[in-house]
């Protein structure tokens, strides 16, 4: 989550700030950010489509 809101507002604020800020490394932020997603991550997000597309298939129901 850390590093998720991190890489939302890189634009924004310096990235050694943050990370100092919230109490992360910067080193494991770009390691964070050079991963691939994992199993459980992939396997949500296609939940999500599922969920989303039967939500729409039955009219938000």
């Amino acid at each position: 989550m850390k590093f998720a809101f991190i890489e939302q507002h890189a634009f924004t604020w310096l990235v050694n700030v943050m990370c100092r800020m919230l109490g992360v490394s910067r080193s494991g932020y770009y390691d964070w950010r050079g991963r691939s997603p994992s199993a459980r991550t992939t396997a949500n997000l296609a939940l999500l489509d599922d969920v989303r597309r039967l939500q729409t298939r039955h009219q938000g129901r």
